[in-house]
């Protein structure tokens, strides 16, 4: 992680299926409004560069493909920042030697493997039940619908706590505040106070705070 200028992010982006296209790159907010940083950016072949240095890192990074379809990943710091993406599965985004991207997965893997995994059975039969049409109310289905959304809402919320533990013991960690950031839709009216409140105690001058008040 390197740049001879120590206040500029260098993004190398590889895009395999997007030979000889354009990309976007932009700040998404909150509150749907959106901070364009760069339009017609040219992929030459499969590569791309370009360096952002009007925005203080963390900050969430959107990418807008060709075809419209958007990537977000998170920015953590200066210097320079890679990643290898696929048109086939964008969700399989592999983003290289940075240890806050890797840290951010681990932490969210390790939530979702206590208490989300653990319901993949009930999570997927409700999606299957609900998504299909239904000619008569059977009761008993009814029921089974209820308990399994009850234990699937009882398993986000356990998981909403422990990531709020992890987030209070080191709000000042930039992955904690990725933490609350994405976690901003789930929370309650004093929970994002209390996310907006450290985001402008330590962050006050990052592209996070500016991406959290509006």
């Amino acid at each position: 992680m390197s740049s001879c200028n120590k206040e500029v992010v260098t993004i190398d982006g590889k895009l395999i299926g997007y030979e000889n296209s354009s990309v976007e790159l932009k700040l998404k907010t909150m509150n749907d409004n959106e901070k364009v940083i760069s339009t017609d950016i040219k992929v030459k072949e499969e590569n791309f560069s370009f360096e952002i240095n009007e925005i203080k890192p963390p900050y969430k990074l959107t990418l807008v493909l060709e075809d419209k379809r958007e990537v977000n990943y998170w920015v953590f710091k200066y210097g320079k920042f890679s990643f290898n993406l696929n048109s086939k599965n964008l969700s399989d985004l592999k983003i290289n030697d940075s240890f806050e991207n890797s840290e951010l997965a681990r932490v969210n893997e390790t939530y979702n493997k206590m208490y989300l995994r653990p319901l993949k059975e009930q999570m997927d039969w409700v999606a299957n039940y609900e998504a299909t049409e239904h000619e008569a109310i059977n009761e008993a289905d009814k029921a089974k619908l209820k308990r399994y959304k009850d234990q699937v809402k009882k398993a986000y919320r356990l998981r909403k706590k422990s990531i709020l533990k992890t987030i209070r013991k080191a709000p000042q960690n930039p992955i904690s505040m990725a933490l609350f950031f994405d976690e901003f839709e789930t929370l309650t009216s004093w929970q994002k106070k209390e996310c907006l409140k450290l985001a402008q105690k330590y962050y006050s001058d990052c592209g996070i705070n500016w991406q959290l008040k509006n």
